[in-house]
């Protein structure tokens, strides 16, 4: 899924004159090698929540820099971008803690232990 806005978010770069190649979208705007979105299609992969939050950060910045009356509209691409790739990976992060809590919700009722239920000095809202 999240594969579908990384080459969204490239073909919009690439369009605009940002990029010139998947090559250049991936070291410079992904902190990835130069191959990662080729090996994401082969493998049938997503990018990792880390690679979303690169982007997006990077989208920001760069969209602060064009904040400009005569950027104005590379200003809000980009912006609008990373608005998108934001969402991603919220979608994202929100499934990785639903199935985690769902997961120590199961443990609990498989062993009827509380979750959190080991004492940590210091963390006595460990044990509400």
């Amino acid at each position: 899924m999240n594969l579908r806005i990384l080459s969204e978010v490239y073909q919009a770069l690439r369009l605009a004159g940002l990029v010139t190649s998947e090559r250049e979208f991936c070291q410079k705007w992904l902190a990835r090698s130069e191959c990662y979105l080729r090996t994401l299609r082969c493998n049938q992969s997503n990018a990792s929540a880390e690679v979303l939050a690169i982007l997006g950060s990077r989208l920001g910045e760069q969209a602060n820099a064009l904040a400009r009356p005569e950027t104005q509209q590379l200003h809000q691409l980009l912006t609008a971008l990373r608005h998108q790739v934001y969402e991603q990976l919220e979608l994202r992060v929100r499934a990785r803690w639903k199935r985690a809590f769902a997961a120590a919700k199961t443990e609990r009722e498989d062993t009827g232990t509380e979750y959190l239920s080991k004492h940590v000095a210091g963390c006595d809202h460990a044990h509400r």
